[in-house]
């Protein structure tokens, strides 16, 4: 039996080998320096922001409930 195992892409990597600028947040602080940054640039700009996904749960959770 045969597997394979897909992880994230390295997403910085990807856009800059395309000629773009890549920017990697990991705090809530280096978010707006990064938009300011990659919207003020004259190339496409590539924002790697990670995501708690149990947020987006809790998000669409409370977001039902406006809908019921």
């Amino acid at each position: 039996s045969a597997s394979v195992e897909f992880g994230n892409p390295d997403l910085v990597r990807y856009a800059e080998s395309f000629g773009a600028r890549g920017y990697r947040v990991t705090e809530l602080s280096e978010l707006r320096p990064a938009l300011t940054e990659a919207m003020q640039g004259s190339t496409p700009a590539v924002i790697d922001c990670a995501v708690d996904y149990e947020e987006n749960l809790r998000l669409t959770d409370r977001l039902t409930l406006f809908r019921s």
